[in-house]
Formats: structure tokens, C-alpha cells, sequence
């Protein structure tokens, strides 16, 4: 099963080691839990992408700050930067919060599929996932 980035739908997909009962389980998995027809789900998917990219996109400026000021700007001043602690504790605690939001996501399949299918991302987002490639290992599928 892959879904689609760009209108956020699950399909199945058939590959070559794919025995035609796993193509049939997808199949069901799709109709029973109506992956594809609750418009709620279709729109929490969309909705978390465009989420996704403005956490990868702040974690990536964040990343690169040098001092306190750069970092207040690239967050767009939330959450609030203590000047008077140590600015690399600051950083960090910054970056932890936005890998968290990420991980806590209640549509962390996005997630796992933007990593998936860095070839079919704007190449904006490709670029910053190969700048900080830490990301890939934020999520782990048991």
C-alpha cells in the first residue's frame, strides 16, 4: 500500500514478491476501514503534510542558527527563546520540541511516506531532508 502525496489517497500496490493474497488483504484494509472515502481522514492527512514541511522547514533554519537572535527569527518567536540560558541548551530544546511534534502527530503515516517518497516531493523538501538526515530516524515502525 503507498499513498499518494499529492491527493493523499492509500492505493494498492502490487510488487513482483507480492503474492496476490496480500494484494486482496490491502484491498479489504481499504473498503473496511474506509481509508479513502472518510473525507476527515483525507483532510487530516492533507492538513498534517502541510504541517510536516513548516516543522521540517523551521527544524532546518533552526538548525543552522549561530545565536539567539537567529534562532528567535527562525522560529517566528514560538516558542519563546530564554536569552538568559545558554543559547546551544536553548537550541537544543528547540530542535527536541520540533522532532516531537513530528513524532506525536496523530498521522505519523504521512510522515513515514514523505521519507519514503523523497522523489515525489517538491524539491524544497527533498533538499532539507537530505541537509538533516537525523529525521529519518526520529520515527522507527516496529
Amino acid at each position: 500500500m503507498i499513498m499518494d502525496l499529492k491527493d493523499f489517497l492509500f492505493y494498492s500496490q502490487a510488487s513482483p514478491t507480492e503474492k496476490p493474497r496480500d494484494f486482496s488483504r490491502v484491498e479489504s484494509t481499504l473498503e473496511i476501514l474506509q481509508l479513502n472515502s472518510r473525507d476527515s481522514l483525507i483532510h487530516g492527512r492533507r492538513s498534517a503534510f502541510g504541517s510536516f514541511k513548516r516543522i521540517l522547514i523551521e527544524y532546518c533554519t533552526a538548525k543552522t542558527t549561530t545565536n539567539a537572535e537567529e534562532l528567535i527569527n527562525a522560529l517566528a518567536g514560538d516558542p519563546e527563546i530564554d536569552t538568559n540560558k545558554d543559547f546551544e541548551s536553548e537550541k537544543s530544546r528547540v530542535l527536541k520540541g520540533l522532532a516531537d511534534a513530528i513524532k506525536k502527530s496523530p498521522h505519523i503515516t504521512v510522515w513515514l511516506e514523505i521519507l519514503r517518497q523523497p522523489g515525489n516531493l517538491p524539491s524544497k523538501i527533498s533538499e532539507l531532508l537530505k541537509k538533516s538526515p537525523e529525521t529519518k530516524d526520529w520515527v522507527k515502525i516496529i
